[in-house]
C-alpha cells in the first residue's frame, strides 16, 4: 500500500505551476493614468515564465514575425519559445507602463535577447517610432551567489594586540625566527621575540 502524500513545498509547487500570470509581476497600468515614475526594474526569467499565460495585445502579431525570423535565419524552435518569451515580457512592461507601444525602457530591461526582441517588435510595428537600445542598466547581483569575503584585520603575531601602529616588522618582532622556544612554560620569551613598541 502506498501512500500519496504531498508535502508543502510540492503543494506550492503545484500551485505555482498552475497559475501562470501573476499579477505582481508588471501589473497593468490603468488606461489613461500618467506615469510620473518609470520604475528601474531588474527582471530575469523567473518573472518571464511567472506571466507565462498572460494574454498580452499584439502578441500574436510578433509570434508571427518570430516564425518568420525563425525559418529565415534556420533557427531552432527552443529560439523561437526563448524569444517569444522575451517578446512577452517586453509586452507586459509596455502595459505596465502605460504605453501604446513598447519603448527603449520595455525592451532594454530584458534579461536575454534585448536587440532580437527590438527587431521583432519593429517588424509587427508594436516598438515606439525611434526607439534603440539603451544602455544596459547595471545589473544588481543576485544574494544567492556567494560573495568575496572581505580581508578580516590580523593581529600581531608575537604580543597579538590589534593595534597596527605598535606592530614591529617581522624581522624585528622575531616573527619567522627559527630559535627553539623556551623549554618551560613559565620561562619568559626571548628578549629578540619582542619586538613591538
Amino acid at each position: 500500500m502506498t501512500h500519496n502524500r504531498t508535502t508543502k513545498w510540492q503543494r506550492e509547487q503545484a500551485r505555482l505551476d498552475t497559475a501562470k500570470d501573476d499579477p505582481n509581476v508588471c501589473p497593468p497600468a490603468i488606461p489613461g493614468q500618467l506615469t510620473l515614475v518609470r520604475p528601474r526594474r531588474h527582471l530575469t526569467l523567473h518573472h518571464a515564465q511567472r506571466i507565462h499565460h498572460r494574454p498580452v495585445r499584439g502578441y500574436n502579431e510578433a509570434v508571427l514575425v518570430i516564425a518568420a525570423h525563425a525559418s529565415q535565419h534556420g533557427l531552432s524552435d527552443s529560439w523561437e519559445v526563448a524569444v517569444s518569451r522575451m517578446v512577452r515580457l517586453a509586452l507586459a512592461i509596455r502595459d505596465a507602463d502605460g504605453d501604446e507601444f513598447a519603448g527603449t525602457d520595455a525592451v532594454s530591461d530584458l534579461p536575454l535577447f534585448p536587440a532580437v526582441v527590438l527587431e521583432i517588435l519593429d517588424h509587427a510595428t508594436l516598438l515606439q517610432p525611434g526607439a534603440t537600445l539603451g544602455p544596459h542598466r547595471k545589473r544588481q547581483r543576485s544574494a544567492a551567489l556567494p560573495q568575496a569575503v572581505p580581508p578580516r584585520p590580523r593581529n600581531c603575531a608575537s604580543c597579538l594586540s590589534w593595534d597596527s601602529s605598535r606592530h614591529a616588522s617581522p624581522a624585528e618582532s622575531g616573527v619567522g625566527d627559527t630559535t627553539p622556544a623556551p623549554a618551560l612554560l613559565g620561562a619568559a620569551p626571548a628578549a629578540s621575540a619582542t619586538g613591538c613598541r
